[in-house]
This record gives C-alpha cells, structure tokens and sequence, in this order.
C-alpha cells in the first residue's frame, strides 16, 4: 500500500470515528433526558401511592407512641373499631413503614412504633 491509501484510510476511520462520538453524545442526552423523566415518574407514582392517614391511623400511632409496645387487642380497645378495620391498618401501617410487629404469626403480636411513624408525628404536632 501506498502513503497515500494508507492517509485516505486513516482519514475515512477518522471520520467514522467522530460520526460515532456525535451518535455516542446523542445517545447520551437522550439517556439523560429518559433518567429525568423516569425520576419524575417515580415522585409522581410515589404521590399516588401514598395513602393520607386518618384519624383512626393517627390515633393508633399517638397510642403507639405512648406505649412501647401493643397487641391489637390493645389498641382496638383504644381505637374502637372493628377488627377488619384494626387488621387492615394495622397491616397497612406496617406495610408503609410507620409501625413494626416483631412477628406476624403470632396469634396476637405487639405493633409498635417505628421511626417513620415518631416522625410522622412530629411533623403533624402529634407528639
């Protein structure tokens, strides 16, 4: 081969090369742009996921916080509504992180409050 194929060869992967960089920089910004929204999809779902506490919840909370530890039984004594009511907030409360139960497979097994539940409170002035 000749200097002069070798510097039209050299020339043509060049230009493949920096052809390659733009589509890699585009396909960048579009990543970005695509993380973005999905960061903003998951805020958005977190919003609707959230489920406002009422005041049934609020009170199993307060009580919580004033006890360290309570079976169902307790707080329905509490609380006063039915034990359908009581099992799915209590479950509810537990699955979203704002109480804690030692073990689920008790008969009757103690709640109590975790720190999403103590902050919760404090941020509505409930403690």
């Amino acid at each position: 081969m000749q200097k002069k194929d070798l510097e039209t060869k050299l020339a043509a992967s060049d230009a493949k090369l920096a052809a390659s960089d733009a589509r890699a920089k585009e396909f960048e910004a579009q990543v970005n742009i695509l993380n973005q929204e999905i960061e903003g999809l998951k805020d958005e779902l977190k919003r609707f996921s959230h489920v406002e506490l009422d005041e049934h919840d609020k009170r199993i909370l307060v009580i919580l916080a004033a006890e360290i530890q309570l079976t169902a039984s307790q707080i329905q004594h509490f609380v006063e509504i039915s034990d359908i009511q009581l099992d799915y907030r209590l479950n509810r409360l537990t699955s979203e992180g704002y109480i804690g139960a030692p073990s689920p497979y008790e008969p009757d097994p103690s709640y109590y409050l975790l720190p999403k539940g103590t902050e919760f409170l404090a941020k509505n002035n409930l403690a």
